[in-house]
């Protein structure tokens, strides 16, 4: 909210003593105050951006720590509560990156190295995207594939199976099918493999408003019935983490 101030300046005349009017001197701000006054705003707006970091890493580091301990968990147990929980944390984490940035390039460098059938670079590169990202399909999907291939079996399966609950997490948050039961997306990479891994081809996309809430609207088609409808996902961390700048 901006508010405007409207400052009144009002002369004020005085008599001499022949008779004639004469300005009396107005208390206006000298340079040097004003300058003064700058600098003492700015002093209170770098503490305010201090505080506010301080707040943000310390808000981090316990989301970090949370995160870390989750990971272990899946890991060692992957079961589907211990997935989920681990995706909800990872938003809250300073490894989130809704926007991918370097992580798309990762993931255009491992669907490459798949279809090249490089696996041990498939599995390197799907490493790199998963030591920030364990919340990723598109990286578990590549490590699964490039373990079977290397005939790392076990591992294989384990990867299938967080990609599984990762699935799984993304249809229970909602059915999709309103802006009141939304999907919960993460990032546009998460969006892109879901459709992808549930076979649905992507018709049309667009943005929805609604109730303070940010959604992408997707046309898809079912690959079963060759149907289109639309899939409503809740986009709005993303959108949130885009403006956590500006405050």
């Amino acid at each position: 909210m901006r508010f405007i101030i409207l400052i009144l300046s009002i002369s004020i005349f005085g008599c001499s003593s022949n008779g004639s009017q004469e300005p009396v001197a107005q208390n206006n701000p000298t340079p040097s105050t004003q300058q003064s006054s700058k600098q003492s705003e700015q002093i209170k707006q770098a503490d305010q951006v201090e505080h506010l970091e301080q707040v943000e890493s310390s808000s981090y580091t316990q989301a970090n720590e949370q995160y870390q301990g989750l990971l272990k968990k899946v890991k060692t147990t992957p079961n589907f509560e211990y997935v989920k929980a681990l995706k909800l944390t990872y938003i809250h984490t300073e490894y989130y990156q809704p926007f991918m940035g370097k992580e798309a390039e990762l993931i255009a460098d491992m669907y490459s190295n798949i279809e090249s059938k490089n696996w041990l670079a498939c599995s390197d590169v799907s490493s790199k995207i998963l030591a920030t990202n364990y919340i990723s399909l598109d990286a578990h999907y590549g490590a699964m594939a490039c373990s079977f291939e290397s005939n790392l079996v076990e591992q294989g399966k384990y990867h299938r199976t967080i990609m599984t609950h990762l699935l799984q997490a993304m249809w229970q948050s909602g059915d999709g099918l309103s802006p009141m039961s939304p999907l919960f997306c993460t990032s546009k990479s998460e969006l892109y493999a879901f459709l992808k891994f549930s076979g649905f081809t992507l018709i049309t996309q667009s943005l929805l408003e609604f109730e303070d809430k940010t959604y992408d609207v997707i046309t898809v088609k079912d690959p079963d019935s060759n149907k289109e409808f639309e899939l409503f996902f809740d986009i709005s961390s993303q959108w949130q983490y885009g403006f956590k700048d500006i405050k």
